[in-house]
C-alpha cells in the first residue's frame, strides 16, 4: 500500500534476495549472491547483512532447502540478538524451513541470517532460488508527517510446551507489541482499528528427543472461527510448518493460533531455538482507505487465497488454482485461470505456501507471466506429507501476472485441502505505485 498523501507518498525499503547451494561448516552471514528485487536506493543489503538506513517497522522473511541428508539450521539476527530460528533434517532426503518476524529498527540497526556455529549446514537450490531472504519496510498506512502508531505484532516461543488440541498456543517474549494489542497470557491478538492485516505463523517439531510418529497441525482462528492451518510430521526427526494469509478485521475482533482440537502439539523450543513464531501487521486501515482521493492517488491492491478441496496431478508448469477468496478487493486473482493480474504498475509482496499428501513430492513456483519463475518451494518426506513455502517482492506493469504452479520437473503434486484443512495459501498485496491513475483495466 501507499500513502494517501501524495505531498508525502510512502516509498518503502523492500529487497530479495536468495543463495545458491553452499555448504557452512562454522557460523557464518549466509551471503545470498543472487538478487531478485532491490527496491528504492535507500535500501541497503550487502553480502547478505541488511543495515536499517530509515527508522521503522520491517517484515522479514527466510525460507531455505537442504541437502539431501545434511542439515538446515539458520537464525534471523537483529544486532547480536537471536530473533528466531529454523531448522530441518529428513534422513536420506531433503528438508525446508522457514519464518517471519516483524521488528522495529533503528538507523544502523542491520538484520541477518546466520548459519548456526556447532552445526554443519548445507544448502541445496535445484534452480529456483528455493534459500530466499525477504525485507520490507512497513507502515504504508499513514503519511510519514503522521504520528499514528503503526499495529504490528511479532511473538515467539523459545520453550517447549505441550498444547493441549484446542488451545492456544502460548508465546513468552515479545519482538514487536508498541501498542499492546496481543496479550501473551491468552495468546490472543486484540485488533485495534479496522482494516487489512497480513499473519504469519510458524513452527517445529523435533521427534529425535521426542516419540515416533509426532505430528504438528495447528489452526490460524479469527473471533473463533477457522482461517487455515499449518501441519507437519517428524518420525525420529525434524519438521517445520508455516503459512501466511491477509485478512479483512474489524476493530476489536481477535486473532489466535491454536492446536487442531483433536491433536494435542508437543512444540519444541529453547533459548537458542526459537522456531514457533506469530506475526502480524496491518496493511492499511479502512479510515485511510476511505480518505478522499485514496483510490485515485494511491490504489490499494490486496488478494489472499486458499485451497479447500485436494489438487491431483499439478505438474509441467499447471497452474494451482486456489479456490477460497479470503480477500480480493480488486478482484486481481481468476479462480478460473490460478492467475493475479496487477491492475496497478508498482511493487508488490507475494506469499505462498503449499502441503503434499503421504508419499508425494511438493515441488512448487512463483511464476512471473506464467513464465519465468521467481522462485519456488520443494519437500518430500517419505510415507507422510511434507510442507513448504516462499515469498518475493516484485516490480510489476500493469497487465503483468504472478501465479504458483507445479514444476516442470516435479512429476506431479498432491495437494492437500478441505474446509477445515487450508494448508495451501496464495497471497499479496501492493506496496508502491509508479505514479497517481496507475489502475488499468
Amino acid at each position: 500500500m501507499v500513502s494517501s498523501n501524495v505531498d508525502a507518498k510512502f516509498n518503502p525499503i523492500a529487497f530479495t534476495v536468495a543463495q545458491d547451494s553452499l555448504k557452512f561448516t562454522i557460523a557464518q552471514v549466509i551471503p545470498y549472491s543472487t538478487t531478485i528485487t532491490i527496491h528504492n536506493p535507500a535500501t541497503n543489503i550487502t553480502k547478505g547483512v541488511f543495515r536499517c538506513t530509515k527508522n521503522g517497522i520491517y517484515e522479514f522473511q527466510v525460507y531455505a532447502e537442504s541437502h539431501s541428508n545434511d542439515r538446515l539450521f539458520l537464525e534471523i539476527y537483529q544486532n547480536n540478538s537471536l530473533a528466531a530460528t529454523l531448522y530441518g533434517h529428513t534422513t536420506a532426503d531433503y528438508a525446508t524451513a522457514g519464518n517471519a518476524v516483524i521488528l522495529k529498527l533503528k538507523v544502523d540497526d542491520t538484520v541477518m541470517i546466520k548459519s548456526k556455529g556447532a552445526y554443519p549446514v548445507y544448502l541445496y537450490n535445484p534452480g529456483t532460488n528455493e534459500n530466499t531472504f525477504t525485507g520490507v519496510e512497513m507502515g504504508s498506512q499513514y503519511s510519514s508527517n503522521d504520528k499514528r502508531q503503526l499495529v504490528a505484532f511479532s511473538v515467539v516461543s523459545n520453550h517447549h510446551q505441550n498444547v493441549a488440541g484446542g488451545a492456544s498456543v502460548q508465546y513468552n517474549t515479545n519482538l514487536l507489541d508498541d501498542d499492546g494489542s496481543f496479550n501473551l497470557s491468552t495468546g490472543l491478538f486484540h485488533v485495534p482499528s479496522s482494516g487489512y492485516y497480513v499473519f504469519h505463523f510458524f513452527s517445529a517439531l523435533n521427534g529425535s528427543i521426542a516419540r515416533q510418529n509426532e505430528e504438528l497441525w495447528q489452526d490460524l482462528v479469527h473471533n473463533g472461527n477457522y482461517v487455515c492451518s499449518i501441519y507437519a510430521f517428524t518420525d525420529y526427526d525434524w519438521a517445520d510448518a508455516g503459512n501466511t494469509v491477509i485478512l479483512h478485521l474489524m476493530e476489536g475482533d481477535t486473532m489466535t493460533v491454536r492446536a487442531h482440537p483433536t491433536l494435542q502439539n508437543n512444540l519444541y523450543g529453547s533459548q537458542d531455538h526459537i522456531f514457533t513464531s506469530f506475526s502480524g501487521v496491518q496493511i492499511i486501515s479502512d479510515s485511510d482507505i476511505a480518505m478522499p482521493g485514496t483510490q485515485d492517488t494511491d490504489p490499494v491492491v490486496i488478494f489472499s487465497v486458499g485451497l479447500t478441496s485436494n489438487a491431483t496431478g499439478i505438474s509441467n508448469g499447471e497452474t494451482i488454482k486456489f479456490d477460497k477468496i479470503f480477500v480480493d478487493n480488486k478482484n486481481t486473482y481468476s479462480r478460473v485461470t490460478g492467475q493475479f493480474v496487477a491492475h496497478v504498475t508498482g511493487l508488490y509482496e507475494f506469499y505462498y505456501h503449499c502441503l503434499s499428501a503421504k508419499g508425494t513430492y511438493l515441488s512448487i513456483q512463483l511464476r512471473h507471466n506464467g513464465r519465468t519463475v521467481i522462485n519456488g518451494a520443494h519437500a518430500h518426506n517419505k510415507g507422510h506429507r511434507a510442507s513448504s513455502g516462499n515469498s518475493a517482492v516484485m516490480e510489476l506493469s500493469g497487465g503483468e501476472t504472478m501465479d504458483v504452479s507445479g514444476t516442470p520437473s516435479s512429476g506431479y503434486n498432491y495437494l492437500i485441502g478441505g474446509a477445515n484443512e487450508t494448508f495451501c495459501t496464495f497471497s499479496g498485496h501492493l506496496l508502491y505505485a509508479y505514479g497517481p491513475g496507475a489502475i488499468i483495466g
